[in-house]
């Protein structure tokens, strides 16, 4: 899976937000003109990520 791939699936999946942040990133990523992203939220969304992910390998 690409990075392409992988923000593809994760925009059907996120708020609105973090769906702005994963399409800013998205069009970085293809070299389309972009807003430049906000330190700021680039991590919150990183630290809910691996919020979630910590929570999830946890679980038996």
């Amino acid at each position: 899976m690409s990075k392409v791939d992988g923000g593809l699936w994760a925009l059907g999946r996120t708020s609105v937000p973090d769906r702005e942040l994963i399409q800013i990133a998205l069009d970085r990523q293809r070299c389309l003109p972009a807003t430049g992203l906000d330190p700021a939220a680039v991590q919150r969304f990183v630290d809910q990520v691996m919020s979630r992910l910590t929570r999830a390998s946890a679980m038996p």
